[in-house]
């Protein structure tokens, strides 16, 4: 994708005013959970459940969560959803909300490729420290987080560019947090 056309479709999506966006960036080198010895399914949904108990946890609605089917293994379509679900239950109190959580094919569904924009502006902020981009959604985001809170240690949040973009976070636009390992993640 152009820069012109990454900057075309950011600026639409944030001239929306009921638009929020949630991301979790993972320091793979520095996550146990990520090793050899971790099937990567198990590790995908521990992750997803993380970004959904961000959402989860600002909202107290009924949800209907869509995730890319072509990042999850065929043996275990069923597991994120009721891992999803069951955690909505019973860390978010939603028993009386309708929760559903689908797994779908993303070049079928732009609202997918929507938030593959976002993960690529995420990405390219933290891995190759461009900000112009993240400067663009960050009045959007309500909430991200880092993990595991070690890795990120005098990376990107303490890049000058960075700190210039997420100047918010004092003022309480949004907020940012490093999640702290449990156990050996």
């Amino acid at each position: 994708m152009s820069f012109e056309q990454r900057q075309r479709i950011l600026n639409k999506m944030t001239s929306k005013p009921d638009v929020a966006f949630y991301y979790l960036v993972i320091y793979k080198h520095a996550t146990k959970l990520l090793s050899k010895q971790v099937h990567k399914n198990l590790a995908y949904n521990y992750f997803s459940k993380l970004l959904t108990d961000m959402i989860f946890s600002d909202y107290y609605d009924h949800f209907r969560i869509i995730f890319d089917q072509r990042t999850t293994c065929v043996k275990s379509m069923n597991s994120l959803p009721d891992y999803i679900t069951i955690g909505a239950y019973t860390n978010h109190g939603c028993l009386d909300k309708k929760i559903e959580v689908l797994q779908r094919d993303s070049k079928t569904l732009y609202n997918l490729q929507a938030a593959d924009v976002i993960a690529g502006t995420v990405y390219h902020a933290y891995r190759e420290h461009k900000k112009h981009f993240l400067d663009l959604i960050k009045s959007h985001v309500a909430k991200c987080e880092e993990f595991p809170n070690f890795g990120f240690a005098g990376g990107f949040l303490s890049h000058p560019a960075v700190e210039a973009c997420l100047t918010g976070l004092k003022s309480g636009e949004y907020n940012i947090s490093r999640r702290k390992p449990h156990g050996e993640l």
